[in-house]
């Protein structure tokens, strides 16, 4: 395969880019129903993301973002695949929580805290069980709830 590019770093760029638009194409196509109760878009979005960070994409990228640690080239590729997805990611968040728009800070308290719960489960090895696993993501829920009522208060 690698006789068909012209380096390592081609090779490596065009994968993480099959992979980004693939992963970021999953990423929209689970929030495409944005007309919802204010009481359900919680767990809407968190069952979304959830379910997304349980796809194979993610886990490809989730590996390769391990593997950057060590590789400069492929940190420099994924770095910037990953910036994409992450302001992808806070945008669709506005969409489905247009009040958070002008509290920056409770907003990316929220998304910040549903992303590394979710996806620290999805690469945990040792997963919880599945009644753990759904009370945890029901704490979240509730703190998520709780920060929205706080919000008020935050810029």
């Amino acid at each position: 395969m690698r006789h068909h590019y012209p380096s390592r770093k081609a090779i490596i760029r065009d994968a993480i880019d099959y992979l980004h638009e693939r992963r970021l194409n999953a990423f929209k196509n689970s929030l495409t129903d944005l007309d919802l109760h204010p009481e359900d878009r919680v767990q809407f979005a968190i069952d979304s993301y959830d379910e997304l960070n349980r796809k194979p994409m993610f886990m490809a990228f989730s590996e390769l973002s391990i593997a950057a640690r060590r590789d400069p080239e492929l940190a420099d590729v994924l770095h910037k695949k990953q910036k994409s997805f992450e302001k992808e990611y806070m945008r669709m968040g506005v969409e489905l929580f247009p009040e958070w728009e002008n509290k920056p800070l409770a907003y990316d308290v929220v998304m910040h805290l549903t992303r590394y719960i979710l996806e620290g489960m999805a690469n945990d090895l040792n997963p919880p069980d599945p009644v753990i696993r759904r009370l945890l993501i029901e704490q979240l829920e509730e703190k998520i709830q709780a920060l929205i009522a706080q919000s008020k208060d935050l810029k």
